[in-house]
């Protein structure tokens, strides 16, 4: 991963071994409830119906212009390219699909590893909001640590998914990574998430920049510029 990973919350100073030590068997349900509040607020995250974010995609040491559309209740597009040409992804609350960039045209993606990116990202609030309501079940499985810091990991059994787990700063109670599960030909795979350089914009924390490593291949995500609830937002 790169060595920028070092989370970048200005007003968070690094957690010291011996307060972190002390709060190892903290419930569940108070990390939760830290997480919503760092994230903004509940009240704040039910507000949100749309986001739109832009700037770069970086993969193999070149960029390519990135903009990514999330909507509730789970609808997610993302354009982009790899040098290949251009790349198109949606999900339109069932189904991830691939968008011919020339005929506009709809087609299930095949490839598990972006399929399950898409569907990772089209979470519009994610497992841990109202995850007793959604019928998940989450358990505090230790904590680790993440280039350095220290960070409570969450096992989360989704209702009706794969299995997840998320990884949280101890201090600021923001993710900073999430694994997943996904099946294919060679049986059952891992895909991450990390997520750094957090900054406030409008009173929710964003991450400015995340990575997505899938197996061999990673691939940066620089987030350049933020638009909350934008009212031309579509799928």
């Amino acid at each position: 991963m790169i060595a920028r990973f070092l989370i970048c919350i200005g007003m968070i100073s690094f957690i010291s071994a011996n307060s972190f030590a002390q709060d190892k068997d903290i419930p569940v349900e108070a990390i939760i409830e830290k997480h919503i509040a760092a994230r903004g607020g509940m009240d704040n995250i039910k507000q949100l119906q749309s986001i739109r974010l832009s700037g770069l995609h970086i993969f193999r040491g070149q960029e390519f212009p990135l903009m990514i559309q999330r909507r509730r209740p789970n609808m997610f597009r993302l354009e982009t390219s790899s040098g290949y040409g251009p790349e198109m992804y949606l999900f339109d609350g069932e189904t991830a699909h691939a968008i011919d960039a020339k005929s506009g045209d709809k087609k299930a993606i095949r490839d598990p590893r972006i399929r399950h990116f898409v569907e990772m990202m089209a979470d519009f609030d994610g497992a841990l909001v109202d995850y007793k309501s959604k019928g998940h079940q989450i358990a505090l499985a230790g904590t680790e640590s993440i280039e350095g810091q220290p960070a409570y990991v969450l096992e989360v059994a989704l209702q009706n998914g794969p299995k997840e787990q998320w990884f949280l700063d101890a201090q600021s109670f923001l993710p900073v990574k999430r694994s997943s599960t996904f099946m294919d030909e060679d049986g059952q795979q891992t895909q991450s998430l990390y997520f750094m350089d957090y900054a406030p914009v409008e009173g929710y924390m964003i991450p400015h920049y995340f990575e997505r490593n899938a197996g061999h291949y990673v691939y940066g995500y620089e987030i350049e510029r933020v638009e909350i609830n934008p009212g031309d937002t579509n799928q």
